[in-house]
């Protein structure tokens, strides 16, 4: 330890920390400054120091402690422990459609070969029209965006979305335009599969006209969640 100069404090400890107007430590808030006066970022009472703006630097990286630190509603920093899922990456499975065919033909994004495809999770493309999820329990987030060719102003066209043979949502899309055209149809589901081997499909119907389905098209599945 350095040896204190002599003289008065005021004099020679010009780095020494204290409040702003040399009073004890209390409940209240109370400005911290050097031994000149100036203001530092931080401000204390009795129970907490107060960081007006805090920086950490060359924190160790410790991948087992789950422990994050949160700001509540009042500025206070808690600690909550976050569990394993929230860091596990979302799986996501991309298949564009390749044939205006019921149920929709699909094809894997970046494949050839329908068969060939293994995404991980649990997730599968089977019969070409098929989205088979491996595992009861998965948490999915289903998202197909169908565009439509229009031909006529007649065209009249429906999509199901069919979760095990199940419609769980219909989407009916009419050209309103009165031409030949191409329109976006939208098809969004949170889903939690509730057997092995669950399969998805897109169905559609042509109400009126000669409406097809374009190869724009894709349907996307996102695991949110694996069984527990």
């Amino acid at each position: 330890m350095a040896t204190l100069p002599s003289g008065a404090p005021k004099d020679n400890y010009k780095g020494l920390l204290k409040t702003n107007n040399n009073t004890n430590i209390s409940a209240s808030e109370q400005q911290i400054t050097d031994g000149d006066g100036n203001n530092v970022g931080a401000k204390a009472t009795s129970t907490k120091w107060i960081a007006t703006n805090l920086k950490i630097e060359n924190a160790p990286l410790d991948d087992t402690v789950n422990t994050a630190l949160f700001i509540d509603g009042s500025g206070d920093v808690k600690t909550k422990q976050i569990p394993d899922s929230a860091f596990e990456q979302f799986t996501t499975f991309i298949a564009r459609a390749s044939a205006d065919t019921s149920p929709v033909t699909w094809k894997p994004v970046g494949n050839t070969s329908a068969d060939s495809i293994s995404v991980g999770s649990g997730i599968s493309i089977i019969s070409d029209n098929t989205i088979n999820v491996a595992n009861s329990g998965t948490l999915l987030d289903i998202t197909a965006s169908m565009y439509v060719n229009y031909a006529s102003a007649s065209d009249d066209i429906t999509f199901d979305l069919f979760v095990q043979s199940q419609n769980i949502k219909s989407v009916r899309e009419k050209n309103t335009t009165g031409a030949a055209g191409t329109t976006q149809v939208n098809i969004n589901e949170v889903w939690r599969t509730t057997v092995n081997d669950q399969e998805i499909q897109i169905q559609r119907t042509v109400n009126a006209g000669t409406p097809t389905v374009g190869n724009r098209s894709f349907l996307k599945v996102t695991v949110l969640q694996d069984p527990q």
